[in-house]
């Protein structure tokens, strides 16, 4: 039986005709290519999995084929893989696959797509050595060591799986770096960092600062109207417990609390970071907050991942009177339900504590608390904390990493950005005069970004300025910037 009398009996099982394609099959229809009289590639797509069992047996008579494509047909069971030695293509996206043991006898498998699985483990892909590209987007995967094992591999996507030994710095870096972090790890040990930021936006003279003043006492009173307002941000450290599946942990929360003001909006968008929680509140009273302008700036700078909560400040017992609607939720998925109404006023200090105990349990569910760390970037980041400086150029930075066991410039930047994400340092590799920083008093670099927008010589130039007016102005604030900065 030929391979194209074989088709048409695949054809009667499918109920329609296969397109015929140059070079390879198109997975996005029922379609198949041939090479001389010999089929090397199929796809059945959409075909539902009866039909396709009934398809098993032909297909495993075609004997050329190397290209093999069965999207959406909600298959679980692979053993129908046994006798298809010669797959060099193989795409099974779009089912209900757990188990992909039967993959690992595909010897010559080169290019291989599973996404949209259910698909916890990729250990039995170690014996596919030729395997090369790999897509396994959308599945269950907490641990992907094994692609140090697999040699030839050269592109990997892995996005939207629970993966809780990669930080997405590395991720986000391609194959080469995911697999010599891993190499790395494996060879330095590892060790937890419990360390993240939280950061508070809203309105002007909304309560932020107070409600930072309420996480850390209670007690703290509340400020008197004529107490100055935040201007620029203000970074503050808050230590607190919270408990772990190992134990009580100590954590330490980095906490910006975002001036208000229109003018300082644009500054405050360099300091968005993704593994944050963010804090939206607004004052019952005015309802001045634009809740839309920053659920998409924290989105767009942060990601679509950062949980935000949404606190009401019930100021001289004001009823709330907005009510996020399922608009809100719809559009912003990482937006908790659930708001916190508080009169940070109240003598009763209930709500006070509902809200402290609320703000600290979505921050010890943030996924970069406790993420393991290879024990050279702790120890990198142990040595930064004993600096008394409040910026280091890079060089002085790569050189306390060559000390503490890392040599790789791209593990130096990936590390970089980490802390960075972490509220630790504050590092801008693509901002001019900036680049070759690493700042690590975040507060000194922000007084110095924001003391500009205040100085009168720029404001009556229409908000432009030289290195000049802002060493003058630095100069006059005691802050010495020119020491550190580069202007090239």
């Amino acid at each position: 039986m030929s391979d194209l009398d074989i088709i048409k009996l695949i054809e009667g099982i499918v109920g329609k005709k296969l397109s015929v394609e140059k070079g390879f099959a198109n997975w996005q229809k029922c379609s198949y290519a041939t090479k001389g009289n010999q089929v090397t590639g199929i796809s059945l797509y959409k075909i539902g999995y009866e039909k396709l069992k009934d398809a098993y047996h032909y297909l495993s008579m075609l004997t050329g084929l190397v290209d093999l494509h069965l999207v959406s047909n909600k298959i679980s069971d692979l053993s129908f893989l046994i006798g298809f030695d010669n797959l060099e293509v193989l795409s099974l996206d779009d089912n209900l696959i757990s188990d992909i043991d039967y993959i690992s006898k595909l010897q010559n498998l080169s290019i291989l797509y599973l996404t949209a699985n259910k698909i916890e483990n990729i250990d039995a892909l170690v014996p596919c050595t030729e395997l090369k590209v790999l897509d396994v987007t959308n599945n269950l995967i907490k641990d992907i060591t094994v692609i140090v094992k697999i040699k030839n591999l050269s592109e990997l996507v892995i996005y939207n799986n629970p993966i809780q030994n990669l930080p997405s710095e590395i991720r986000n870096q391609g194959i080469k770096a995911i697999r010599k972090y891993l190499i790395e790890k494996q060879k330095q040990g590892e060790e937890k960092l419990f360390e993240a930021k939280i950061v508070i936006v809203g309105a002007g003279e909304s309560g932020k600062t107070t409600l930072i003043r309420k996480l850390q006492n209670p007690n703290h009173p509340v400020p008197n109207i004529e107490d100055k307002r935040t201007e620029g941000i203000r970074v503050m450290s808050y230590p607190f417990h919270v408990r772990t599946n190992e134990d009580l942990k100590e954590v330490m929360a980095h906490i910006w609390d975002f001036g208000g003001q229109e003018l300082y909006h644009t500054t405050h968008q360099l300091f968005l970071t993704p593994d944050t929680l963010y804090i939206l509140l607004n004052d019952n009273r005015k309802n001045d907050t634009d809740f839309y302008y920053w659920l998409n700036i924290v989105t767009l700078r942060a990601g679509g991942k950062c949980p935000i909560l949404m606190v009401f400040n019930a100021k001289d017992n004001s009823p709330r009177q907005i009510i996020p609607g399922e608009e809100i939720f719809n559009a912003f998925p990482n937006v908790e339900r659930s708001a916190i109404d508080v009169n940070f006023a109240d003598k009763n200090l209930i709500g006070i504590h509902k809200m402290k105990d609320t703000i600290e349990g979505h921050f010890g569910k943030l996924e970069v608390l406790g993420k393991p760390f290879p024990t050279y970037w702790v120890r990198v980041r142990e040595a930064l904390g004993r600096l008394k400086d409040e910026c280091i150029k890079w060089d002085e930075f790569a050189a306390i990493c060559l000390q503490n066991g890392i040599d790789d410039l791209s593990q130096m930047q990936i590390l970089a950005a980490t802390l960075h994400n972490l509220g630790v340092i504050l590092y801008f590799p693509d901002v001019f005069g900036l680049k070759d920083l690493i700042i690590l008093s975040s507060q000194w670099c922000i007084d110095a970004i924001y003391s500009a927008l205040d100085t009168d010589a720029i404001n009556k130039n229409a908000g432009k300025f030289n290195e000049h007016m802002l060493a003058e102005k630095w100069l006059c604030l005691g802050l010495q910037v020119r020491s550190c900065i580069y202007y090239d």
